[in-house]
């Protein structure tokens, strides 16, 4: 679904997740809509070339951590808070015409919903990470 607006601008999507991972338990249209929404950011607020990361961690016994980055034009921490909030969108940007602003605050709460945590690292001119913290109960266990 963001294949095709990185390739038009030639940004490369890399996907860093490990076959040995572990299956959790979660909405799956939900957490697919949280997904599709932070790639398509990252492409969005990417420039010709970049690259957007996916990549996937257990945190022993803590959680399980799922990480987009790019070396987009990042945020400061003003517009990290501003992107956080409804209708809110970080000022300065390339496409700042390009979505309502929603997609971040939905996705927070719907992490939020699974009983995890949604958190963004960004600086301006050197990119963003967006992790997803989603707690081990969600892990399924293995016998």
């Amino acid at each position: 679904m963001v294949s095709p607006r990185a390739s038009a601008e030639n940004i490369s999507i890399i996907n860093d997740i490990a076959g040995n991972q572990r299956i959790i338990r979660v909405d799956e249209l939900r957490l697919k809509q949280v997904l599709v929404n932070l790639l398509s950011n990252a492409v969005k607020f990417s420039h010709p070339g970049g690259e957007v990361r996916l990549s996937a961690a257990f945190e022993a016994g803590e959680s399980f951590c799922i990480a987009i980055a790019d070396n987009g034009i990042g945020m400061d921490e003003n517009g990290v808070a501003k992107a956080k909030s409804r209708f809110g969108q970080a000022g300065d940007t390339h496409n700042a015409n390009d979505g309502a602003g929603l997609g971040l605050p939905l996705s927070i709460g719907l992490v939020e919903l699974h009983g995890g945590a949604l958190e963004i690292e960004s600086e301006a001119g050197v990119g963003t990470t967006v992790t997803i913290r989603l707690p081990v109960e969600r892990l399924v266990r293995e016998n």
